[in-house]
C-alpha cells in the first residue's frame, strides 16, 4: 500500500514538473510573441525592405537584368505602337530593336546606381502603420513604399536615367527612330517622352523585383537572415 501511495505521488510529482514546463514554455512563447514594440516591427520592416532594394537594383543592374526578363523589360511605349509597326512595315524594324536594346541597357545600368536613393527614402519613412503593415499582404511593405515615395524617388532617379540614356547613347537612336518616322507622308508626329518613360519603367521593374523580396523574406525563414527579422516575421 505504501508503495502504491508513494508511485501516485512520484507520478503527481512528475506530472507537475512538466506542467510547469509546458506552463513556462507557453508563458515565454507568449511574452516572445508580445514584447515586439513598435519600434521592433518598423525596424524589421525597413530592413526587409532595404534587403529588397539592394537585391532588386542588384540583379536588374547585371547585363540583360532587363532585356532579358520578360517581367520587366522595356518595350517602345504605347502611344508609338504605330511607330514601331509603320517602320517595321517599311524595313526600318531595325530601329526599332536598336532603341528597345538600348532602353533596357540603359536602365540596367542605372539600376547599379539607385540602390542608395531607395535605401535613404526608406530610412526616412515613418511607420507609424508598421503593425498593419506587418499584418498586411506579402507585399504591403513595398506596395507603402510605392505609394508614399514613388513621387520623390522619380524626381531623385531621372537624372539617373537621363545620365544612363546619354552614356548609352539612347536618345540618340531615339531622336532617329522617331525623326524617320515623322518623315512618313501624312502620319501624326509622336516623340514620347523618354527619360520620363525609362524612369517609370525603371521605378516598377525595382517594386516589383522588391515586392518578390519581401515575400520571400515573410513566408520563408531561411530568408530571414537576422535577429530582427526572425523576431519580426518569425511570430507572424
Amino acid at each position: 500500500m505504501k508503495k502504491y501511495v508513494l508511485g501516485i505521488l512520484l507520478i503527481s510529482q512528475v506530472t507537475a514538473g512538466i506542467a510547469q514546463s509546458i506552463s513556462a514554455t507557453a508563458l515565454k512563447s507568449t511574452i516572445n510573441k508580445t514584447v515586439l514594440t513598435n519600434s521592433d516591427i518598423s525596424k524589421g520592416i525597413k530592413e526587409a525592405l532595404t534587403i529588397g532594394a539592394t537585391k532588386a537594383t542588384s540583379r536588374l543592374s547585371v547585363l540583360n537584368g532587363f532585356y532579358k526578363d520578360s517581367l520587366v523589360k522595356i518595350l517602345m511605349p504605347a502611344e508609338a505602337e504605330v511607330v514601331s509597326t509603320q517602320l517595321k512595315k517599311i524595313g526600318f524594324g531595325y530601329l526599332v530593336d536598336s532603341v528597345e536594346l538600348s532602353m533596357n541597357r540603359a536602365a540596367e545600368s542605372a539600376c547599379e546606381k539607385v540602390a542608395p536613393v531607395f535605401v535613404a527614402a526608406i530610412k526616412q519613412m515613418s511607420f507609424q502603420e508598421a503593425l498593419s503593415i506587418l499584418k498586411g499582404s506579402d507585399n504591403a511593405a513595398t506596395d507603402y513604399l510605392k505609394v508614399k515615395s514613388s513621387d520623390s524617388l522619380k524626381v531623385l532617379i531621372e537624372p539617373i536615367i537621363a545620365n544612363s540614356l546619354k552614356q548609352t547613347k539612347t536618345i540618340e537612336l531615339w531622336n532617329t527612330v522617331f525623326k524617320t518616322y515623322n518623315r512618313i507622308p501624312f502620319v501624326q508626329k509622336v516623340n514620347p517622352n523618354l527619360s520620363l518613360y525609362v524612369t517609370e519603367k525603371t521605378l516598377q521593374a525595382v517594386f516589383l523585383k522588391m515586392a518578390l523580396e519581401e515575400k520571400t523574406i515573410r513566408t520563408n525563414s531561411a530568408a530571414q537572415t537576422s535577429t530582427i527579422l526572425k523576431s519580426v516575421f518569425g511570430t507572424k
